[in-house]
């Protein structure tokens, strides 16, 4: 049987003596996420979901907008800014996958449509295993190399 998340804790806390506010906030980010998105995903029906799958604009919209816009603002924040090669690459990467999982908590909160919002994500998150490697190639490439080198 697994330990729960409090016997989680106290062992890591054992471990090195003592348990810091990262690795205690990092449990609890955890933790709230998994309950956020179960108490979301249950509250909705696979008949409410699957029309988004049948949306092609919707899902082209979104498509763009995490797959397109996100990366491409991003680029253009690191440039602007000049971050260090270490760290552009780190952003870049994080705007290559979408932030799904975050989408269905924060549309409940507003009121939104949480089942849309839900098979959004489920589509997301399935094309992201593409998608990123994808972009992750590309990101790989001599020129985005030197875009970042040329970034600091």
């Amino acid at each position: 049987m697994g330990l729960v998340a409090g016997d989680a804790v106290r062992a890591a806390g054992r471990k090195a003596g003592r348990i810091s506010v990262d690795q205690a906030i990092n449990v609890l980010v955890t933790i709230t996420l998994i309950q956020l998105m179960a108490a979301i995903g249950l509250g909705v029906t696979t008949a409410e979901i699957a029309p988004v799958a049948r949306d092609w604009g919707l899902l082209a919209k979104a498509a763009l907008a995490n797959y397109g816009l996100v990366p491409a603002i991003t680029v253009g924040l690191l440039l602007l800014l000049r971050a260090p090669p270490s760290v552009a690459a780190g952003f870049l990467v994080a705007a290559v996958c979408p932030g799904a999982p975050y989408g269905p908590p924060l549309t409940g909160m507003a009121k939104g449509d949480v089942p849309i919002s839900i098979g959004l994500m489920v589509t997301l998150a399935g094309s992201s295993t593409i998608v990123a490697g994808t972009w992750r190639n590309v990101i790989a490439t001599p020129g985005a190399c030197a875009l970042t080198s040329r970034v600091a």
